[in-house]
């Protein structure tokens, strides 16, 4: 039984992936994916993450250490979780400190695609929906990239002398 649940576990990490998104990916090869980044205009105080797999303690892992090559503090963070079928505790509390370090360098996060009723119903008990924003939990990679805009737009006004 341990062996079983330690290959169980070795599996989902291996499934699981965090990719950092940027404009210089070239995303072409991936012609079959509506939703590929090359498709959009991403500004260029966003950065994006996709989350591929299930978000269990492993992937958690791989995504924290993911964020910490954020070279240059991005004024918005997309996370696409599009294909995150299923979230554990660990990854809610994964999520939970991102938005916590986020808020302290001054970064909004965007949670994007959460397709899941699963995931979506663990972020809920969490509260991590209310803490991080209904606004700011998207439906689509494109609203995301809205809300971003907005989010830039109220930035500037709000740094802006009067």
């Amino acid at each position: 039984m341990v062996l079983a649940v330690f290959l169980f576990m070795r599996k989902m990490i291996k499934f699981s992936d965090v990719s950092i998104l940027t404009k210089d990916i070239d995303d072409k090869e991936n012609e079959t994916d509506r939703e590929a980044l090359e498709k959009y205009i991403i500004p260029k105080e966003v950065q994006v993450f996709e989350i591929t797999g299930p978000l269990f303690f492993g992937a958690a892992y791989k995504f924290k250490d993911a964020i910490r090559f954020i070279e240059k503090t991005p004024k918005v963070l997309i996370i696409r979780m599009r294909q995150v079928p299923i979230i554990d505790a660990t990854g809610i509390r994964t999520l939970q400190e991102v938005h916590k370090e986020s808020m302290h360098r001054g970064t909004k996060l965007i949670l994007s695609e959460v397709h899941s009723v699963q995931v979506l119903q663990e972020l809920k008990d969490a509260r991590l929906l209310f803490t991080i924003g209904k606004a700011n939990v998207t439906d689509t990679f494109e609203q995301a990239l809205q809300r971003c805009k907005k989010l830039l737009a109220d930035d500037v006004i709000i740094r802006m002398p009067e």
